[in-house]
């Protein structure tokens, strides 16, 4: 057997462990579903406690799929929703649910962050955001002072993982740059603004080592690999942010490529090797990857989640006549609709707005609506609407001459043929989907690769074991796909003073 690298991927909806071989091959993939629990105001928690037992499980199942030996396991590596925090105890054992990245109820701890007008929010676009650790945690210390005096750190899920497979603390490059404000050249931690909000104390609360995606955070104990299957002794890497774990998983690892990864929200991540502010857009983030590199991240709050919503509304009806098979109607008579939807308009603020807007309080809306139209108009609309969204960014990303020279689309929502195709015809541009949709675990993978010295560095691993399954070209209706954006564009100011 070949060497064999692990990517563990804890998602919003889900768990996935995946294991591969030196060449990228799949060779096993395994996956539990994560407990959520969304509360009225913003308020979004998932169950930490799954993403250990999760783990547990799905490693094994992995081993039982492909029938390997646990020796030939090389290295592991980890990566999670980025701004998903839980404060644990000194046994690592969680305080209470974790507040997922979605949450947003402390839009109002967001507001006094960005209100100090710190130097450091500089590197993040000028502000900070409510998906975001520091905003989360001074919600904490705000509404649950009793929690926040017993925590011993607070952790993101590849951060609590390491600390179970190894012992050690380490946060990734990407999450302490990209959502904790983490700036080298402005002597690290942002200290000065933690001080400035009642928050002095938080550095001693999280990790404080920080470690690059392919440098071993920790090796595989003897507890756990007893817990986990694992070998004893492995590196562990904390690839941390899922989007750049992606950005690694899909090959895109120079400017001019941009990473698209399609799931409960659609994210677009790309190099730059300049700084330069950009109204709306998350960066630029100062060597979160790559030293030398600097990166943007933006994109869409809620995308699959609203494919999820009209789902579980839509399925009992649907199920009536057509058993589990239900929602598939829906999306094969989709399929035969033409652009526009029937003249169905969405706006996809399930969440509120990411980008450009960084309104964690704007909702969603559905207008146009008429007698004739059926669910698959609705859920063609929705496909579209994210399209548009992306179109949105992509428009400003071109206005600041950022290159937008290869998409490269990833993640579950990649799978769904007529939502890639819809993406093409609205950004009018090509897209190349890649062989495995689970980009965020390959990616973990492959700088397990690099740290078990497989391979010299990831663009190496890149040439070995990233590959395109397929190019999706734009087929037309340009004409039609630009007049309804116009109206998306509008649809915000339009609904924000009702939100």
């Amino acid at each position: 057997m070949d060497d064999v690298f692990v990517g563990v991927d804890v998602g919003t909806g889900s768990i996935r462990s995946v294991m591969y071989d030196a060449a990228g091959g799949r060779l096993a993939e395994a996956r539990r579903d994560l407990y959520n629990r969304y509360i009225a105001g913003g308020g979004a928690e998932q169950d930490a406690d799954g993403w250990r037992t999760g783990m547990a499980a799905t490693l094994r199942e992995c081993m039982d799929t492909a029938g390997i030996p646990r020796e030939s396991i090389r290295a592991i590596g980890l990566d999670g929703t980025s701004g998903t925090v839980v404060p644990v105890d000194q046994d690592g054992s969680p305080l209470t649910r974790s507040l997922l990245w979605m949450d947003t109820r402390s839009h109002r701890e967001m507001d006094a962050i960005n209100a100090t007008g710190d130097k450091v929010l500089e590197w993040a676009g000028g502000q900070t955001s409510s998906e975001w650790v520091i905003s989360k945690i001074l919600w904490i210390k705000n509404n649950l002072p009793d929690i926040y005096a017993k925590t011993w750190k607070f952790l993101e899920p590849p951060d609590f993982l390491l600390h179970h497979l190894t012992g050690e603390l380490a946060s990734s490059y990407s999450n302490a740059v990209h959502k904790r404000h983490y700036v080298e050249s402005e002597g690290g931690w942002p200290n000065r603004l933690l001080d400035s909000i009642g928050l002095a104390d938080l550095v001693g609360k999280w990790p404080t080592a920080v470690k690059r995606c392919w440098e071993p955070a920790g090796f595989v104990s003897g507890k756990a690999a007893a817990e986990f299957g694992l070998p004893e002794g492995i590196p562990v890497v904390n690839a941390g942010n899922d989007g750049p774990a992606a950005m690694i998983g899909l090959g895109v690892l120079r400017p001019g490529d941009i990473a698209a990864t399609f799931g409960t929200s659609t994210c677009f991540l790309f190099f730059h090797d300049a700084p330069s502010r950009v109204e709306g857009f998350w960066g630029p983030y100062p060597g979160g990857v790559f030293p030398d590199y600097y990166v943007y991240d933006v994109g869409l709050v809620s995308s699959g989640s609203v494919i999820e919503w009209l789902r579980r509304i839509l399925f009992e009806d649907y199920a009536r006549n057509a058993g589990d098979n239900g929602f598939d109607l829906v999306r094969q008579a989709a399929e035969a609709l033409p652009p526009g939807s029937g003249g169905i308009h969405v706006l996809d603020y399930w969440r509120g707005n990411r980008t450009p807007h960084n309104d964690p309080t704007v909702r969603g809306a559905i207008w146009g609506l008429s007698l004739e139209h059926r669910p698959e108009h609705l859920y063609r609309a929705i496909l579209e609407a994210t399209a548009f969204g992306a179109r949105q960014i992509f428009e400003i990303m071109r206005a600041n001459g950022m290159s937008t020279r290869r998409i490269a689309g990833g993640g579950g929502g990649s799978r769904n043929r007529l939502w890639m195709q819809i993406h093409a015809d609205v950004l009018e541009q090509p897209i190349v989907v890649t062989q495995t949709a689970e980009a965020c675990a390959l990616g973990c993978s492959m700088g397990g690769a690099v740290a078990a010295g497989r391979y010299p560095d990831l663009m190496e691993a890149a040439k070995h074991m990233v590959r395109d399954a397929e190019t999706i070209q734009p087929q037309g209706h340009f004409d039609q796909y630009r007049e309804a954006y116009e109206k998306y564009v509008l649809g915000y100011e339009k609904i924000k003073p009702l939100s």
